[in-house]
């Protein structure tokens, strides 16, 4: 009550300011994802050189801070603080990947353009029926999802098929949906040429022999674990973390976890990359992904890589937690393994074709990915420049 009050007098005594871009990313946890690769396209084209910008970090802490103090034309400003509200209430244009505080109003003017962050295979929003989180009832949070939506002018879509779902799940109206492909993806696009980057694997400590294998599960919604202590599903994930690390000295394992997820303990020969901030440097490295119900298996398909998707909890988390749009069946680029065995058995196998892709991977990405050319930056910013009238 108090920030929305403090929101609405903020309100009455400043407005909009034409050339003013604001990014917030998972709440400021990171400097990252689409709004990102926004960010730095309108860094680089002189067009918008008469453009200013503020990011949103969650903390001075933040290891990123030093990257975006270091660029022209760039303020910071502190989750939920009194500057966040009042650049918000400045900006003429917000991008984000993530929702918003529910204090935010934004006028009429201004131009809201939604990334979000990912094509979703687990269910979101309104579509959501059950759920172990008892905070909140389901009327209740699909007003909240509802509402979150209704002031978006764009939802970036990368295919029809999450269109669908983000309609469905947000209560979107068609026109607000623009498919366009994820900026986010530009960049491993132009990295995929570039495949196995000796800079970074050096940086991460990978000796450049070694294969790499990427372990990064989604978030459980039925582990609600404090972040300073270890859930059930941490422990889990070790014990994954471990098995894969066993199965050959010929790889290196990294573990990318959930922006959501609770800290991890230390593994031996396991790197924990959950804070590195270009995940398509991660990607790009990757010689073998494996996942369960992540997003991240869409990207990585770009890169026509091996996968494994190890789904050893597929019954509970398809009808006990939030459910799902769509099976993880033949038509995906992965191998699917239910077990501790089975993943072992996949991973050396992957090993022995020398990490060959799935013969399906052509297909699957006509129909998740049709608009990821290279420059789906490009198109966003031309549409919402266009919209704010900033040109």
């Amino acid at each position: 009550m108090l920030l929305r009050l403090r929101f609405k007098v903020i309100n009455l005594f400043r407005s909009p300011q034409q050339g003013v871009v604001i990014f917030e990313s998972f709440n400021g946890r990171t400097v990252s994802d689409s709004p990102l690769a926004i960010y730095e396209y309108l860094l680089g084209e002189k067009c918008y050189s008469h453009l200013s910008f503020v990011w949103v970090i969650d903390s001075p802490s933040n290891t990123i801070l030093p990257f975006i103090e270091s660029q022209p034309r760039t303020k910071i400003v502190f989750f939920k603080s009194k500057d966040y509200f009042i650049n918000y209430r400045l900006a003429s244009i917000w991008v984000t990947n993530c929702r918003l505080p529910k204090q935010l109003e934004k006028s009429r003017s201004q131009i809201f353009l939604q990334c979000w962050h990912g094509t979703p295979i687990k269910k979101l929003g309104c579509d959501i029926v059950t759920t172990s989180d008892i905070s909140i009832s389901k009327l209740a949070r699909d007003y909240l999802y509802a509402k979150q939506t209704e002031d978006v002018d764009y939802f970036l879509s990368p295919s029809p098929y999450a269109s669908e779902r983000f309609i469905s799940a947000f209560n979107l109206r068609p026109d607000q949906i623009l498919e366009s492909g994820y900026p986010r993806c530009d960049r491993l696009i132009e990295l995929k040429e570039k495949k196995h980057s000796s800079a970074v694997k050096s940086m991460l400590g990978i000796p450049l022999d070694k294969k790499v294998v990427l372990y990064a599960p989604t978030y459980r919604d039925d582990v609600f674990a404090p972040k300073s202590s270890l859930s059930a599903d941490s422990l889990s994930v070790q014990g994954i973390l471990d098995s894969i690390q066993r199965c050959s000295d010929e790889i290196i394992v990294l573990y990318r976890g959930h922006y959501f997820s609770d800290q991890m303990a230390s593994i031996d020969n396991v790197i924990d990359v959950s804070s590195h901030n270009d995940v398509n440097e991660l990607l790009n490295i990757t010689d073998l992904l494996v996942t369960d119900y992540s997003s991240i298996m869409f990207d990585f398909a770009l890169l026509e890589r091996a996968i494994i998707c190890y789904l050893y909890d597929l019954d509970s988390y398809a009808n006990e937690s939030r459910g799902m749009y769509i099976e993880i069946d033949d038509t995906f680029p992965c191998v699917r393994v239910g077990s501790e065995s089975e993943l072992k058995e996949a991973i050396l196998n992957a090993i022995d074709s020398n990490f060959a892709p799935s013969v399906n991977v052509s297909e699957f990405n006509r129909t998740y990915n049709p608009f990821e050319d290279g420059r789906s930056s490009m198109r966003v910013v031309e549409k919402m420049i266009k919209a704010a009238r900033l040109k």
